[in-house]
């Protein structure tokens, strides 16, 4: 039961490092010919807040009463799980809000990861353009890749703007002008 404290603290401590040096890692200076930058809402950060909050309440149950999920070894595993998979989740949550982004450049798009990875796709390399969610897109390049792009609105509308006017016309135009008229 001991070394199941132990690792929630370290789970908890390690999760919030991993997060924060991934964040301090982040550049955001603009690209010299950025025509727009696609980040993901700041109220989605609020599932993250949840997610710590459950996992900081079960760490403390832990503490406390530690039977609090049941007596049995295998209780406090299913305990010790949820625990972890609410730190892991509330982790993800916030590098997805405040680390993944797209940047439409004169001549690229640039994708941005939730572990910051760097993936550039060339406009005139993209081969098929798909309308994925009410508001998602997914791009599809000549080497295979494909890659979903979201975000808040209004940067999500000036992002397919610029793709509009980069894409060849018969490999999405329809499709990017019926994305545009779908955002309000």
């Amino acid at each position: 039961m001991n070394l199941i404290k132990i690792l929630s603290c370290a789970i908890l401590v390690a999760s919030i490092i991993f997060v924060i040096n991934i964040i301090k890692s982040k550049k955001d200076e603009p690209e010299t010919s950025e025509l727009a930058r696609l980040k993901e809402t700041p109220v989605t950060a609020g599932g993250a807040v949840i997610a710590y909050i459950l996992s900081i309440i079960l760490l403390i149950f832990q503490f406390v009463n530690p039977n609090i999920s049941g007596a049995s070894s295998t209780a406090h595993l299913y305990g010790f799980g949820l625990y972890v998979s609410c730190t892991l989740l509330g982790s993800y949550i916030i590098l997805y809000t405040f680390v993944k982004e797209e940047i439409a450049t004169k001549d690229k798009l640039i994708m941005v990861s939730v572990f910051n990875n760097t993936k550039i796709i060339k406009w005139d390399d993209v081969s098929k353009v798909e309308s994925t969610f009410p508001k998602k897109l997914k791009i599809s390049c000549k080497n295979g890749h494909k890659v979903t792009i979201s975000g808040e609105k209004n940067e999500m509308k000036k992002l397919l703007k610029v793709a509009v006017k980069k894409i060849e016309p018969e490999i999405g135009e329809d499709i990017l002008l019926a994305s545009i008229n779908k955002i309000k």
